[in-house]
This record gives structure tokens, C-alpha cells and sequence, in this order.
């Protein structure tokens, strides 16, 4: 609904009353941001090992009110370098051992006839 579309249909005091409503039960945009963070942090508490830090909502929510102060190459260049180091830290994988390879059709020998 455009502004205009909504002064001409809306009174203040529903305006008012929408007001309140979204204070109270937010949508829009900022829900789905919470929703998503929700999810972002279950998965990280679900991967986590036992006894770490249970992830929380806030650690996945964009906040405009922090000052962002840009960082220096020498800063980004340390927090590359320690992302991989933590990276090449986490627990590794078991891979299963792959079948090996059967030859294809026109490299395996025909079976033996039975009769000589």
C-alpha cells in the first residue's frame, strides 16, 4: 500500500493501533532477520562441540548501531591468516575408502563358456 493509498484509508487512531501491534509482534523485513538468525544459530549450537558457547540470535543479526570503523590490511591480513588456521584445526572427516574402480564393459574378458 502506497502512503498516499494509506492517509486516505487509514485514520490515526488505526494507525496508532498498527503501530502498537508491530511493537509488539514485528514484521516485515526484521522478522525474517531474526528467523534466519534463529536457524544460523541452531545449526551452529548443533555442530558445536560439547561444552562450547550455545550460539545466540544476536550473533547473527546485522546491528546498524554499532560504528563500523574499516579495518587495516596488516588487521584483515591477521584475521585471514587466523580464519585459516582454524579452518585447517577443525576436526577432519573419516572419508570412506572408495570401491575401487571395475573396468568398464569393453576392457572386462568375457566369461568363460561352460562347455570348454
Amino acid at each position: 500500500m502506497s502512503v498516499a493509498r494509506a492517509q486516505r484509508e487509514i485514520d490515526s487512531r488505526e494507525f496508532v493501533a498498527w503501530q502498537a501491534y508491530y511493537e509488539i509482534h514485528p514484521f516485515g523485513d526484521i522478522r525474517l532477520d531474526v528467523g534466519i538468525a534463529r536457524l544460523c544459530a541452531l545449526t551452529v549450537d548443533i555442530h558445536s562441540a560439547k561444552g562450547s558457547r550455545a550460539a545466540k540470535i544476536s550473533d547473527f543479526l546485522w546491528d546498524d548501531d554499532i560504528p563500523r570503523v574499516p579495518k587495516s590490511s596488516d588487521e584483515l591480513e591477521r584475521e585471514f591468516h587466523n580464519s585459516v588456521v582454524c579452518w585447517n584445526m577443525r576436526p577432519k572427516r573419516k572419508c570412506r575408502k572408495a570401491s575401487p574402480v571395475s573396468p568398464s564393459r569393453s576392457e572386462q574378458t568375457p566369461p568363460a563358456s561352460a562347455g570348454g
